[in-house]
């Protein structure tokens, strides 16, 4: 099957592009309306994205706690974290290395530690490092945190 004929969205443009030896393809769900950009090479190495604003008209944090909740599974679709699934099961056979990034203030460099030698490590071995994100404020030379970040890379041989 190609992606033209992927009936569960719309082909909105297709567009080659020489310098990544790639053929672009955006794309419309046509039941939930969400847009999708897309690459198509011979590359074994697969990358992928999925950001969503959860915009907020005060600071409750309801959009955040519905986005967790959201994503937590159902009896339907009984999947605890979904992303982490989705990535360690695109990695190519022999990945050298996986990033993930969290911007979600509170979350300990050790939950992305846990997620990546759980998932990833496990599977391929390799080492992981974490650490925590921050965002410099010029006024007063501090760092405000805003998540954390962890790098897994494969063992060398």
């Amino acid at each position: 099957m190609t992606i033209e004929q992927l009936e569960a969205y719309e082909l909105i443009e297709k567009k080659a592009i020489d310098e990544l030896k790639s053929t672009g393809y955006y794309l419309k769900h046509r039941k939930t309306g969400a847009k999708v950009c897309l690459l198509s090479n011979e590359d074994n190495n697969k990358v992928f994205y999925i950001g969503f604003r959860t915009p907020a008209p005060d600071d409750t944090g309801v959009p955040h706690i519905l986005e967790h909740s959201v994503l937590c599974g159902s009896k339907e679709f009984p999947v605890k974290d979904p992303f982490v699934e989705l990535v360690s099961g695109v990695l190519s056979d022999e990945p050298l290395f996986l990033i993930l990034n969290s911007y979600t203030t509170g979350l300990a460099p050790s939950v992305v530690t846990y997620i990546l030698e759980t998932l990833i490590s496990k599977k391929f071995g390799g080492h992981t490092v974490s650490d925590e994100l921050g965002l410099p404020v010029t006024q007063t030379g501090l760092v405000l945190p805003c998540g954390a970040t962890g790098r897994w890379t494969r063992a060398s041989s």
